[in-house]
Order: C-alpha cells, then sequence, then structure tokens
C-alpha cells in the first residue's frame, strides 16, 4: 500500500502548499513528475526519476528522505535480478 500525498490544488490546507521553502524542484508538477516516475512499474522510468533526485541534490536543499529514497531506489534497480 503507498501513501499518496494530496496535491495543494486538491487540499489548499496542505503544509507544502503554504510553506515558503527553498526547494530544488521549480514547482508542484515537477515534483509529481518525479514522484510517478519514482513509483512507475518500469525500471527506466524509475531510474529517470533517480536521475532527477541527484540532478536535485547536487543543487542543495533537497530534503534528506527525498535523497533516501532515490537512493533505495537506485540500489534496488541497480540490481542484475531487475
Amino acid at each position: 500500500m503507498w501513501i499518496t500525498y494530496p496535491s495543494p490544488h486538491e487540499n489548499p490546507s496542505f503544509p507544502m502548499a503554504h510553506a515558503a521553502r527553498n526547494l530544488p524542484w521549480s514547482d508542484w508538477a515537477e515534483w509529481e513528475r518525479c514522484y510517478e516516475l519514482l513509483y512507475a512499474d518500469f525500471p527506466s522510468s524509475v531510474r529517470k526519476g533517480v536521475q532527477i533526485i541527484g540532478m536535485w541534490q547536487s543543487s542543495a536543499n533537497c530534503p534528506v528522505p527525498v535523497g533516501a529514497t532515490a537512493e533505495m531506489l537506485r540500489l534496488l534497480y541497480n540490481t542484475e535480478y531487475v
């Protein structure tokens, strides 16, 4: 079971909708696109999502849980059994 978070468009009271933070993604749509890639059924899509997070991490201010998720998926999808 995956936990899905509502976008600010669906729930304006969602904390990220009002938080003034310096984050590496340009807008909520970019974050949602990366999320969709990370949880896609195709390893190539997951790898693309991990690459995007790698770019976010190089620009700084990437939240640690985002980087940790990317690292776990990178390890999972870089094995010879996938």
